[in-house]
């Protein structure tokens, strides 16, 4: 969308103008596009933050590692 508008305002057009075709067009197309967005950046964002405070190494076993790993932890806490 960003790009878009880039391209749009390069080629001598308004913002509105060169977005206009993204989402349907129109208030309710970008509005829409802006909540899919927000919802698929959701992971994202959780990952980087999780693996910030526990180490991506240790998230990265937790997640792709069987239960055992899980239960160690679990034990090292309790």
């Amino acid at each position: 969308m960003v790009e878009k508008a880039i391209v749009g305002v390069w080629e001598g057009k308004a913002i509105a103008e060169s977005v206009a075709g993204f989402g349907g067009g129109g208030l309710k197309g970008i509005v829409s596009v802006g909540a899919i967005m927000f919802a698929v950046m959701i992971p994202f964002f959780v990952y980087r933050e999780i693996s910030r405070v526990i180490g991506e190494s240790e998230l990265r076993s937790l997640i792709f590692t069987g239960r055992t790993k899980i239960e160690k932890l679990q034990s090292m806490g309790q």
